[in-house]
């Protein structure tokens, strides 16, 4: 199905059992100063009240509901909506149904990308962590660096604050992506690879920190390392795995990937069936993150073989 719409904007939200916080995102749509968007939605198969409270929005919202007859989950779910989007929008922005967005999102995401959609390019933007009734709890840290070698074992492109370019898009959906942990990540990976990050330092939204949230925001130096060790040790998700996303990743993308690339996936796929490759890893790592802590904790992933 391909829905025909010339909206400048389009925002992709997709749902699944989200009543409990979902009209008060809509709610910040309808304050956004940006007036020109419409929103596409899919739903994952809710048994809630999503799909009610989305169409009492009908007549505040531009929304286009997709049809959808399986559940995907959030990564092929978001694809999906890539997918069945207009391809005529100057850029696309992802939502999540339980966050808030500023009164400016949309229009700052707009101006970042409008006049480059024939361009490779990712927006994204620091965020506002807080609590269920959204009082603040802090922001989110400034990335240091965008580059291949940090996109291939981190995300710092959260997707609720991402927005692309309508090249990026039409890429991208090209290619049907597999084993791919999450949308945003596989875009931060490509962006990084092919295009160009466009970082705003500035918060625009919201970001809900519930039971519901597997991120969550840590309150201590200690409560940080062992979030981030529970996460980084974990096989479902996240960051695990990220070795099959790599590899998928190549085999997508392989004849136009730079030479040095190649080798730095070749490197880690193949340290995942040999002890020598991950102690070569663990020594001399062709991948970062952000922190030099999660470094130190992924080069003893590589030593485990959990990656």
């Amino acid at each position: 199905m391909h829905i025909e719409n010339t909206a400048q904007v389009a925002v992709l939200l997709a749902t699944y059992n989200g009543a409990k916080y979902l009209s008060d995102f809509l709610d910040s749509l309808c304050h956004q100063s940006f007036k020109d968007f419409c929103v596409y939605v899919r739903d994952d198969g809710s048994t809630d009240e999503t799909l009610e409270i989305i169409q009492s929005y009908a007549s505040k919202l531009n929304l286009h509901l997709l049809r959808s007859s399986a559940r995907l989950g959030p990564a092929k779910g978001f694809l999906q909506i890539m997918r069945e989007a207009d391809t005529r929008h100057s850029c696309y922005l992802l939502a999540d149904q339980d966050d808030f967005w500023y009164e400016d999102k949309i229009q700052r995401a707009f101006l970042a990308l409008a006049d480059q959609r024939d361009k490779v390019l990712l927006y994204c933007s620091r965020l506002e962590y807080v609590d269920k009734d959204l009082q603040h709890i802090g922001f989110s840290r400034t990335p240091r660096v965008f580059t291949f070698e940090n996109a291939l074992v981190e995300n710092v492109a959260t997707g609720c604050t991402v927005g692309i370019s309508q090249r990026l898009c039409a890429e991208v959906v090209a290619s049907e992506p597999f084993d791919v942990i999450m949308h945003d990540w596989w875009l931060y990976m490509y962006c990084t690879a092919f295009g160009q990050i466009i970082y705003d330092p500035n918060a625009s939204i919201k970001y809900r920190q519930h039971s519901n949230n597997a991120i969550g925001a840590a309150t201590s130096r200690w409560d940080d390392f062992y979030r981030r060790w529970v996460r980084f040790r974990k096989r479902e998700g996240g960051v695990h795995r990220l070795s099959l996303q790599s590899k998928a990743f190549l085999e997508c993308y392989r004849e136009r990937l730079r030479p040095e690339y190649c080798e730095v996936i070749e490197r880690l796929t193949k340290g995942t069936h040999s002890l020598v490759g991950r102690i070569g890893l663990a020594m001399r790592p062709p991948v970062y993150r952000q922190r030099r802590m999660d470094t130190l904790l992924l080069r003893c992933l590589f030593l485990l073989g959990r990656y």
